[in-house]
């Protein structure tokens, strides 16, 4: 991906979030180059990593993601990719407070106005296993 398709493309989901209501920030403008966007809502802090590539995603990309929560002290994450996930990379994921938006369901959220991102908690969990 192209670095104009790239700036439009987190510019769109940085609209997707304000849409629901988070307050997002755009890391590469304040030159923070290791997560793509910070999300806020209420006291809660996020971050977003978009992961491109031509395979799944695997273990060692949804580690480096839970070293960047403790990092920016977060209360969770998210990874959206292009391609899907691999079981090792879907299993760390849930016990690391990372969901895990492939491109199908980014779409989906998208195209339905009231579909809420709902970031991984304990509570998720226990309701979504």
């Amino acid at each position: 991906m192209n670095n104009l398709l790239e700036t439009e493309y987190i510019h769109l989901l940085k609209k997707l979030f304000e849409k629901h209501r988070y307050v997002a920030l755009i890391t590469k403008d304040i030159e923070t180059f290791n997560v793509d966007l910070i999300l806020w809502k209420g006291t809660r802090k996020y971050i977003i990593q978009i992961i491109k590539g031509a395979n799944a995603v695997d273990i060692r990309k949804v580690q480096q993601v839970a070293v960047n929560i403790k990092t920016y002290s977060a209360d969770g994450a998210m990874i959206i990719t292009n391609q899907s996930f691999t079981p090792s990379a879907k299993k760390f994921s849930s016990l690391n407070h990372i969901l895990l938006i492939d491109h199908d369901e980014l779409i989906n959220m998208m195209q339905d106005e009231n579909k809420k991102f709902v970031f991984q908690t304990a509570l998720y969990l226990s309701q979504h296993k």
